[in-house]
């Protein structure tokens, strides 16, 4: 590895690395003063209690999305770390992004001019790498990746990845075994950062096999370690199942189920077959993006993408696969170029079976920000082929283009507003935009905007709950009961199988006193799922408000089975019991609240009410004090009542 404490002051590396630096800093410097978006932002960092409370033990954010392929715990450390120092602050967040990237840019300047060495013309490498980290530092499909915050994982598993591919070039150039473990645990960080580092093992192995690595056993002992931390890493993005019953993998039966919709070319085919057609079309899309980037956007419509090609999208398998045998055909008379595609191929392809029904994660710029290095080792190894007088003009075009469409795609990042009217102005029908649009505006007291993009998107598409849930919870808060169930009741005319919305709509009932309808709904929820926490909370909180002390003990301690600490449900099983005659264990479980928070007045009253029934009458006045103390306001009568009892 390039050492730059050694190398001389205005050595061409110098140069090169303090020119990247600036050229970075300078293309994104601006994004530090962006905004969180509230589209993923708020549900892993914002607002997700394992980082924004920093109260919530370490343990509770690394078993956090275990088992599932958002499961990226390095990244939720480094971002408890900045808020534990920083806060919440957006421009300390930001900053990180920029500055994960300009590290990044360096490793890929000095991954290249090695990966040259050993597969190029050497005596050009200063000349391609710069080229190529250049690029890489400003290319139009990082913008996605730079001006998001949540997008810090990508950076930082790319990070690990590139150190962890240098390192292992520096242990097979000098067979230190220092070098060899930091390129283990390197690559080890970057599986933790994102899941797409499980294909570590990948390029690794790639490299070796195109330097003509022996493979024999000492060669698989070299790799058992990374063989053992990408099976874990299949493990705990829950890829492997779930054998050692780690996971909480309960789900609700109501847990959205997407209904995924082919083109009438392809919906014939078998699921296989389907998966090989969507993948080729991502691939060749993403190419096509990275050469010609048009219409970013952070909701690619596929539904709209794959009309627009369904005519020749039987054909995209059997072009990428001539495209790959044409590579592999050439690959001794232009190694880089095969180089290029090996890496872009492996770095990219544990998304090509995921995410095909989303439009957020359907062609997403943000997944290339690691593949994109593989692309510009093709375009590098062809423009080397051509003459210099031809390819520089054309490089200088390209060059210029992607930088304009760098700096024209910027601005749109600013914040959730800027996001979404961009997305609007150019879709007007995009569902995403529309509704998280909304759903911002509401949030900043833009009512009046707010509604009228929900009632846009539920006059445009009366078949979609999204957005009647949505106004529903509108009306719900303003208080607007009669409204919400309104709304609750088309929702569920769409989806009658989602708990979810009986739970609400049911709460909206009893806020009206409409007991009889409001049990109803939850026993239709009961009814769907009888293990789900919500649905017996308000069961129990409804017959606690009809006095039906009976059924309220049974099903808050239903609940409780559940979620042992709920406060709610401790306090009404202990008044419930209260109101039952069952005393002495009712005087435990209030004895149990007040150890956790001595400031309950309502609980205080509840312990002097059992004191009194139990004919322990200074107690229970000793009581009653405290609960006014804390400003509980009970009858006045019991009060008069307890003077009596200890006149006698």
């Amino acid at each position: 590895m390039i050492n730059l404490l050694n190398a001389k002051k205005y050595s061409p590396i110098f140069i090169s690395v303090t020119m990247l630096i600036a050229l970075s800093l300078a293309f994104w410097v601006n994004t530090v003063t962006n905004d969180f978006l509230n589209l993923d932002d708020e549900t892993f960092i914002t607002k997700n209690p394992v980082i924004a409370d920093t109260d919530k033990p370490i343990a509770d954010l690394l078993n956090y999305k275990l088992g599932e392929p958002d499961y990226f715990p390095l990244s939720f450390l480094f971002w408890r770390f900045m808020n534990e120092v920083f806060g919440l602050n957006p421009f300390i967040f930001h900053l990180a992004n920029v500055l994960l990237h300009v590290v990044n840019v360096l490793l890929v300047f000095f991954l290249s001019l090695k990966i040259i060495e050993r597969f190029g013309n050497a005596s050009h490498k200063l000349i391609v790498a710069f080229g190529i980290a250049t690029v890489f530092s400003f290319h139009p499909v990082h913008v996605e990746s730079l001006a998001w915050v949540i997008c810090l994982k990508d950076m930082l598993f790319a990070l690990f990845y590139i150190a962890g591919i240098l390192f292992w070039l520096k242990w097979r150039e000098t067979s230190k075994n220092h070098f060899y473990w930091f390129a283990v645990f390197a690559g080890f960080f970057s599986l933790l950062s994102k899941s797409m580092g499980i294909t570590f093992i990948g390029v690794v192995v790639m490299l070796d096999l195109l330097e003509m690595r022996r493979i024999n056993l000492k060669y698989i002992i070299q790799i058992v370690p990374l063989l053992l931390f990408t099976v874990f890493g299949f493990w705990i993005f829950g890829l492997l199942g779930d054998p050692f019953n780690t996971f909480n993998t309960e789900k609700s039966v109501s847990d959205v189920v997407f209904q995924v919709d082919y083109p009438e070319s392809i919906d014939g085919f078998s699921p296989f077959l389907k998966t090989v057609f969507i993948a080729s079309f991502r691939i060749i899309f993403w190419f096509k993006q990275m050469i010609v980037p048009a219409n970013q956007t952070v909701f690619y419509s596929r539904e709209t993408l794959l009309e627009s090609v369904s005519g020749i999208l039987l054909f995209f398998p059997f072009i990428l696969l001539t495209l790959a045998v044409v590579i592999f055909l050439f690959r001794k008379k232009n190694p880089l170029l095969w180089f290029g595609f090996l890496i872009f191929s492996i770095t990219i392809s544990p998304v090509l079976a995921h995410a095909d029904h989303a439009i957020s994660t359907f062609v997403p710029d943000r997944y290339l920000y690691l593949p994109v290095f593989g692309f510009l080792f093709m375009l590098a190894s062809l423009f080397m082929q051509v003459k210099l007088k031809w390819a520089v003009p054309v490089l200088l075009v390209f060059t210029i283009f992607w930088a304009v469409k760098t700096l024209r795609y910027l601005p749109v990042w600013k914040n959730s507003e800027t996001l979404y009217n961009y997305v609007l102005n150019n879709d007007r029908y995009n569902k995403e935009a529309l509704l998280n649009r909304s759903v911002w505006y509401l949030h900043n007291n833009e009512e009046e905007k707010g509604m009228q993009d929900i009632d846009f998107y539920i006059e445009s598409f009366p078949k979609s709950s999204s957005a009647l849930i949505n106004r529903a919870k509108y009306h719900f808060l303003n208080e607007e009961f009669e409204k919400a169930v309104n709304d609750y009741s088309r929702a569920i005319a769409l989806d009658s199988r989602n708990v979810e919305l009986y739970i609400e709509r049911g709460v909206a009932n009893m806020k009206m006193k409409k007991y009889q309808e409001s049990r109803i709904d939850f026993s239709k929820a009961y009814t769907i799922d009888s293990m789900d926490f919500l649905v017996n909370k308000n069961i129990a909180m409804l017959y606690y408000q009809v006095q039906n002390y009976s059924v309220s003990k049974t099903f808050s301690q239903k609940a409780l089975n559940l979620k042992p600490n709920d406060m709610e449900m401790l306090k009404i099983e202990a008044i419930s019991m209260v109101h039952l005659k069952e005393y002495q264990a009712a005087l435990n479980k209030v004895d149990a609240l007040l150890k956790i928070d001595e400031n309950m007045g309502e609980m205080w009253f509840y312990r002097s009410l059992i004191h009194f029934m139990l004919k322990k009458f200074e107690q229970a006045k000793h009581d009653y004090i405290k609960s006014k103390e804390l400003e509980y306001e009970s009858d006045e009568n019991y009060w008069k009542m307890l003077n009596d009892s200890l006149s006698f």
